[in-house]
């Protein structure tokens, strides 16, 4: 076979302001369903019970607590739990935030990577339909924001990859929220 009969017949293009904005509808579908009901339990539950307390002395500078697990994503919650109080909703506000943040990313990743419209879409419904996703984006613990920063961190190298040119800050991006993951 001739070289160019085996070649995509369908040159890439990149991501425009409709990919964009399929991808914020995407992430505005996620945070609200991640927002609804969030403060239900009304209590802490699962291993919020190691994690909201932690986050409580870190935000007091008491010290660290459970400190095999990492600050940033205690830093995270405790956020949340400034600007929306020390109950349900700040403890897990910024979950929610971070997991329509992962959604976001996954579309805009799929789109850079696999080339259409269609995959990206695809990418987004499989994302919404996650339970794991769902359940992580509504529970104070520190898994949701290490995905979101890797999914980030794919985005931004798919994109860097793709595009074929490696000076645009898609590479330090990517290695900032890599360390954020970390």
């Amino acid at each position: 076979m001739n070289g160019p009969q085996t070649q995509n017949m369908h040159p890439f293009a990149a991501p425009d302001w409709r990919d964009r904005g399929i991808a914020a509808a995407f992430a505005l579908v996620a945070l609200a369903l991640y927002l609804f009901r969030i403060t239900d339990p009304n209590k802490l539950d699962f291993d919020e019970t190691h994690y909201v307390p932690a986050v409580r002395t870190l935000m007091d500078l008491a010290g660290i607590a459970n400190p095999e697990h990492p600050p940033l994503g205690k830093w995270l919650i405790g956020i949340g739990m400034a600007m929306a109080g020390d109950e349900p909703l700040g403890w897990r506000v910024m979950s929610a935030l971070f997991g329509s943040a992962l959604v976001l990313s996954g579309v805009m990743a799929a789109r850079w990577l696999l080339g259409t419209r269609a995959a990206a879409v695809m990418t987004g419904t499989l994302l919404l339909l996650s339970p794991m996703l769902f359940i992580q984006a509504r529970i104070a613990m520190l898994d949701i924001f290490m995905a979101s920063f890797l999914m980030l961190a794919f985005w931004m190298m798919a994109a860097g990859a793709r595009a074929g040119v490696w000076v645009r800050p898609t590479p330090v991006v990517a290695g900032l929220v890599l360390g954020c993951a970390a």
